[in-house]
């Protein structure tokens, strides 16, 4: 990730939270600039990419801007543990992230915008 970058964390629990549909929705936008975005989900966040997110807050924004990312190749780094408990759906490009890598994601960023 280059130094210009955008990390966007998302770590709030979908379904009791309305702020990882709200992340997803600042993170679509974000895409449209020049630098360079990173979606990062920690613990419950990686629920956001459950297959069926019907009972989540603000369900339908959520599913609209996660689909948006991903038709437009986003990928969505995971921690490695959320993953294994929050299996994502097929639709997204999913790459598992380890403590170091959140590090190095987090580090090589300008800007942090945590959810």
């Amino acid at each position: 990730m280059s130094a210009r970058g955008i990390v966007v964390v998302i770590r709030e629990d979908p379904e009791r939270s309305s702020r990882p549909a709200e992340a997803l929705r600042i993170a679509v936008g974000l895409r449209t600039g020049e630098e360079t975005l990173e979606v990062v989900l920690l613990g419950a966040g990686a629920r956001a990419l459950a297959h069926d997110a019907s009972a989540f807050e603000d369900a339908e924004v959520l599913e609209t801007h996660r689909e948006a990312l991903a038709r437009a190749g986003q990928a969505f780094l995971v921690e490695e543990t959320a993953l294994a408990a929050h299996p994502a759906a097929e639709l997204f490009h999913v790459e598992p992230l380890d403590a170091a890598g959140l590090a190095r994601v987090l580090v090589g960023a300008a800007r942090h915008i945590l959810f």
